[in-house]
């Protein structure tokens, strides 16, 4: 029986990597336009074309052009595949950005081409996170088409099941040859290479295959030489019959097949490539992550004032500010392998995201500070809100008057029922304030409601009492580090000190061929270390150093009533090609690693290899017959390694711009390097008693990673009393990545995933709606909700997560 090979006519087309993005907007509307031009002259010719931002330039930039393409849509020959708003890095992106790619894009594509995209589409991604399988499938996507890693790095069938923990699945096909063809290339050498990787691009057992058309890269397309030699080729019966055609189309063959029946699954994060990548331009990365957070808790706090505030929060409001972030990470732009100048525009994009968000905060808060009846307030009121649905110990930090009127100092909060907290005064921002008073930063560590608010009054006159503490982390006096880390049992957890190491970095921008980054040059001199400030809040050691030429601060930061130690690092790193870690050596033993990556908690065995993580990692481990769990909470970075019990997290990567093995930098080259400068990484040491699933570690990495939003407010009247919950989720083992107002009509979208692998019942209580509702929600699982308040009482429903009511 002679076989199919679908040929898919496509071009890969990075929207910035050795070019702006406007050189990309430029391109992709001149590749469009060859894409309809090939259609009119070859009747047969189909086309692929991803990401909704292409497509949407394409719309607002050239209406005609756009219109031909609904015109081809329409008629079958041009397939819309990925859905989402650009092929993103897919392993650095939070589990809410997966969401919001579909949700956006998928919405983008149904309203202006009529489409359901079905097609997962990300052929140039360095790496797959291990939950994307659920977020495919919850979003209605069925198929996916990857081709990194590539063989030789992860041992993968072309053709299989992709499974993540919850259950679900999409089919996924690896590209085991290429997405594309050289603009060079003669029809002659095109002719070779097709007959040579034809044979490849079937599964074993298969008798359809897949194989992709068209100059990529810097886009183009299939070229008028490449279409006349493949109408050629179909008359040669010695290659399998060749049928222009859409992937969705060779997806439904192979499933008709009588070998689809024994289809292997793997249920695996797909790594690794690339791994130079999780560590490159960090900056970006921390951007990222700050455009992410405070995009979430913008919406969350929106909904926080409606409820309270009898206010129709909107979808609206965030949603192009949620575009630019899903744009930039693009994978290349994310990943840190584009040029220099990229940055700025993916700085100002991103910096114009977090600016909405933030804007978007500080009105719902002062809002909603506004309402609450604060009349006789001797003097400044803090209003403080928790975007977060469960109730938390929150730090807050401003600076401010020392004394507001020139005489007695601020001592401490007061609530309106008389309670007491103190508080601590930090070194401010400013060396002086306004009048050159006292200016310093005010210190507190705050109990929060459940998604909800808290005032207090900025008090004088005694501080409230407070037992001496002792921390359970020793900060080191006389050299680097932490020289102690103890559990609540007073069993010792740190082999030796936490310190710096410095690793010799040779590899590409991308980290070809570089697996793991142990080749030690050294450690930073250590030259000081002073306790900088002790009090009823917190204590702080400033540690100071020396590598080279990088001057290095490191503060280590234990709070009385925050169950972590904070670490903070500034360098100012002047070297290249050069990795600075962050080394955490514990006593455990029998160590597996979890760690945070985009819709699940992935699994790993420590083996030194560089490995992609979100918001923390942990280890899980022995110590003389006992179980604990150390975790490292993430604010920033994206990268770390752990063998034997140690792990580091990676802090920066001075590795050239763009540069791809083998072109080396000529010699004398002034090409720019990553991460030089003032460079600043946060991380927070947390520890349990036990084994990850009794931790709660994504609810505890949750609270340190949101910091109490506060507004300074003053005397007036309202409606509202000075604390009220909102909002709860419980158990502890349940996150929440999004609390936002509904896409279409009325109501409230919440999202949820069970973080611990156990089945749990939950509870979702919303005291404004009169709302109490209770489920259960299995191991793994991502779980959309949509709220809607009725005259009598909210209902209910559990939607996918482009909010359509389940089948």
């Amino acid at each position: 029986m002679r076989k199919t090979l679908y040929v898919i006519g496509q071009a890969h087309l990075d929207p910035a990597w050795l070019w702006p993005w406007r050189d990309g907007c430029a391109e992709a509307l001149t590749t469009m336009q060859s894409a309809v031009d090939r259609m009119a002259e070859t009747p047969e010719f189909c086309f692929a074309r991803s990401s909704a931002m292409t497509y949407r330039w394409a719309q607002e930039m050239d209406p005609r052009l756009f219109a031909e393409i609904r015109q081809r849509v329409a008629e079958g020959r041009w397939e819309v595949v990925n859905g989402w708003i650009e092929q993103p890095d897919c392993n650095l992106p939070s589990t809410e950005s997966f969401v919001r790619h579909s949700l956006y894009g998928k919405g983008y594509f149904a309203r202006e081409l009529g489409v359901d995209v079905h097609v997962g589409y990300n052929v140039d991604s360095f790496g797959h996170a291990g939950g994307l399988p659920q977020i495919l499938a919850g979003a209605g996507f069925k198929y996916y088409v990857f081709m990194r890693p590539h063989q030789p790095e992860m041992n993968l069938p072309p053709l299989f099941w992709w499974e993540s923990p919850d259950g679900a699945r999409v089919l996924a096909w690896r590209i085991p040859t290429g997405y594309g063809q050289n603009p060079s290339q003669s029809p002659d050498d095109f002719e070779k290479q097709f007959r040579d990787e034809a044979p490849q691009c079937f599964a074993p057992g298969f008798q359809n295959g897949l194989f992709f058309l068209g100059v990529g890269n810097h886009g183009g397309g299939p070229t008028k030489a490449q279409l006349a030699r493949v109408l050629e080729l179909q008359h040669d019966e010695t290659l399998p019959e060749i049928r222009f055609g859409t992937i969705e189309q060779f997806f439904t063959a192979v499933q008709a097949e009588a070998a689809f029946a024994d289809l292997p699954v793997v249920c695996a994060e797909l790594q690794h490539n690339a791994p130079g990548c999780y560590a490159a331009m960090g900056e970006i990365k921390a951007l990222n992550r700050r455009a992410e957070r405070t995009l979430t808790h913008a919406e969350a706090l929106s909904v926080l004032h409606g409820l309270r505030c009898g206010t129709t929060p909107s979808a609206e409001t965030l949603r192009e500010a949620w575009w630019e972030t899903l744009f930039n990470q693009f994978h290349d732009i994310l990943a840190g392998s584009c040029v220099a100048p990229d940055y700025q525009d993916a700085r100002d994009s991103l910096g114009a995201a977090c600016d909405t968000g933030v804007k978007s905060i500080v009105r719902d808060v002062q809002r909603l500070a506004r309402q609450i009846d604060t009349t006789g307030a001797p003097e400044g009121v803090l209003c403080l809100a928790n975007a977060l649905p469960w109730e938390r110990t929150a730090l807050v930090q401003f600076d401010t008057f020392v004394s507001p009127h020139g005489d007695t100092p601020i001592t401490h909060l007061a609530s309106d029922t008389g309670e007491t907290l103190p508080l601590q005064w930090l070194e401010a921002e400013a060396c002086f304030g306004p009048f050159l008073q006292p200016w310093d930063k005010l210190t507190a560590t705050v109990t929060l409601p459940a998604g909800g608010y808290r005032a207090f009054h900025l008090a004088h006159g005694e501080a409230p009492v407070i037992a001496p503490w002792t921390p359970w982390a020793t900060a080191a006096t006389d050299g680097w580090g932490l020289t102690s880390l103890q559990a609540a049992d007073g069993t010792e957890l740190l082999d030796r000190p936490l310190g710096l190491v410095v690793i010799d970095d040779p590899s590409d921008t991308w980290g070809h061929g570089a697996y793991a980054y142990r080749n030690e040059l050294g450690r930073p001199e250590f030259l000081s270390a002073e306790v900088v400030s002790d009090g009823p809040v917190c204590r702080v050691t400033r540690q100071k150093g020396r590598w080279q030429s990088s001057d290095i601060l490191l503060d280590i930061i234990s709070y009385k009533d925050l169950d972590a130690v904070e670490v903070r690092v500034r360098v100012n790193w002047q070297q290249q090609a050069q990795m600075l870690k962050l080394e955490l050596p514990t006593t455990l033993r029998a160590v597996r690693t979890l760690a945070r990556a985009a819709g699940a908690v992935v699994v790993r065995t420590p083996s030194g290899v560089e490995e992609p993580c979100q918001d923390w990692v942990a280890l899980e481990g022995r110590v003389a017959g006992a179980v604990y769990t150390v975790g490292m909470v993430n604010a920033s970075t994206a990268s770390y390694d752990c063998l034997d019990g140690q792990l580091r997290m990676t802090l920066l990567r001075a590795a050239p711009y763009a540069q791809h093995d083998p072109v080396k930098l000529p010699e004398g080259s002034v090409n720019p390097y990553l991460d030089q400068g003032w460079q600043e990484r946060r991380f927070w040491i947390v520890r349990n008693a036990g084994a990850y699933a009794e931790s709660n570690l994504d609810r505890q990495a949750a609270s340190l990673l949101t910091p109490a939003e506060y507004v300074l407010d003053s005397a007036h009247p309202g409606t509202l009393p000075w604390s009220a919950e909102t909002f709860s989720v419980t158990p502890d083992s349940v996150t929440v990545t999004a609390l936002k107002a509904a896409e279409a009509g009325d109501g409230l979208i919440l999202r949820l995933q069970e973080m611990s692998g156990v089945a749990s019942e939950i509870t979702v209580t919303v005291p404004p709606l009169g709302l109490t509702w209770t489920s259960t929600i299995a191991p793994w699982a991502l779980q959309t909700l949509k709220i809607v308040a009725g005259a009598e009482a909210a209902t209910v429903s559990v939607v996918d997560l482009l909010e359509r009511p389940l089948a």
